[in-house]
């Protein structure tokens, strides 16, 4: 039997992921090459892991992804496979990090010049449109207490809910 593997997608898959022109930081757009290189690497049987390869690096230019980005990305993928690197432990020297929005004309200045005063920016995703029309999450009226079970009823009819909540600190 064949126990060979690849790399699976469903006959209704895309192969669009984050376009390379928008508004993102390079890391973020970096780590797309890398993790579907590293996910090649990681699944694939030696037999299909050029097509794989290939493939990758076809869906990262139909992307927008520059050509030479995409090549020089993949080769420090299969290097740090090939040879790991050693790296020192990790130590942020940073006395505080603050952490905002990214903005693709403010986030590199306001990286170094924070970076001046021994501050570190880490960047968050802003709430998007589909973010904030779908909390699906409700929570007790404020007037309950912690770590009380608590039973609302409804107006239109006999039904009620009951409910516990936890304490918050």
């Amino acid at each position: 039997p064949d126990l060979s593997t690849s790399i699976y997608r469903k006959p209704t898959h895309t192969n669009l992921y984050l376009k390379h022109n928008s508004s993102t930081p390079t890391g973020t757009k970096i780590s797309v090459i890398k993790s579907l290189t590293r996910r090649a690497y990681d699944l694939c049987s030696r037999q299909h892991l050029d097509a794989e390869l290939d493939l990758v690096y076809r869906i990262c230019l139909a992307n927008g992804f520059p050509a030479h980005l995409t090549t020089t990305t993949m080769l420090k993928v299969r290097e740090n496979i090939l040879v790991p690197p050693v790296r020192p432990p990790k130590t942020d020297s940073s006395s505080l990090t603050v952490t905002l929005p990214y903005h693709p004309s403010l986030n590199q200045p306001l990286k170094k010049a924070l970076r001046r005063h021994d501050v570190s920016l880490k960047n968050s995703s802003s709430p998007n449109l589909r973010c904030l029309l779908t909390q699906t999450k409700s929570s007790p009226p404020n007037n309950i207490t912690p770590n009380v079970i608590y039973r609302v009823s409804c107006n239109e009819c006999t039904a009620s809910y009951i409910g516990q909540n936890e304490a918050t600190h």
